[in-house]
């Protein structure tokens, strides 16, 4: 038991150094796309092969990772690891009948950047942003009518001019013509205190209240409402 001990450290000493090495290699291969890659895809091959091209050359887009490892009409322009059997190599070289760009070659050079990316498995930070998705609206958020703009119009035309009191009244007739509806007949007195005192305040009101409100009422009408 105690010689497991020491192993198992080794191992796992073993794995957290392998694990900082391959860390190590991906940092350096995406700086590698960096300084050396990306820039050429901007300067020689977005205008044809980027999602916003005027007309895109085989479908072949370059723009982003998934697309460029997807390929397009010819299929996937890369074999990791193996620049010698990749179509974009060839195309870069002008062989097989493949021409990338297609007015003047680059440099031998340049080719050779791209072909020890390749065979380090063409490391590509280039991933799309996922879109954040928004809700559609509510329709009441666009047509309640508590969401719309203040409006200060006036009274609307209604067939009965003599029935209302105000042009509160007026609105309220108005609603009731579209309907096809007719307008119920003046409450009476004593039905009208009921309504305003179980409205207003929740209780009903006494016989000394009623009695009150119709007298008030007869006397002045309106007013004591």
């Amino acid at each position: 038991m105690r010689r497991l001990v020491p192993f198992a450290s080794l191992v796992l000493s073993g794995l957290y150094g392998l694990g900082s090495a391959w860390a190590d290699d991906d940092k350096a291969g995406l700086a590698f796309f960096e300084s050396k890659i990306r820039p050429v895809l901007v300067k020689q091959c977005y205008e044809c092969h980027a999602k916003d091209a005027k007309k895109v050359g085989g479908k072949l887009l370059l723009d982003t990772r998934d697309d460029l490892r997807r390929g397009g009409e010819s299929g996937s322009p890369m074999v990791m690891g193996k620049p010698g059997d990749s179509l974009l190599i060839h195309a870069l070289r002008w062989q097989n009948d493949l021409e990338m760009p297609p007015k003047v070659p680059l440099t031998e050079a340049v080719i050779a950047d791209f072909e020890k990316w390749v065979a380090m498995g063409a490391p590509d930070p280039r991933v799309p942003e996922k879109a954040v998705p928004v809700a559609p609206p509510v329709p009441t958020e666009t047509t309640h009518w508590s969401f719309q703009p203040v409006q200060n119009p006036g009274p609307p035309q209604v067939q009965d001019a003599e029935w209302g009191r105000d042009p509160i009244d007026q609105f309220v007739l108005a609603g009731i013509e579209r309907a096809g509806l007719e307008p119920a007949g003046d409450a009476a007195p004593e039905t009208l205190i009921r309504r305003l005192s179980v409205d207003l305040i929740g209780l009903v009101p006494s016989a000394d209240q009623v009695a009150a409100f119709v007298k008030d009422f007869v006397s002045r009408g309106q007013e004591a409402v």
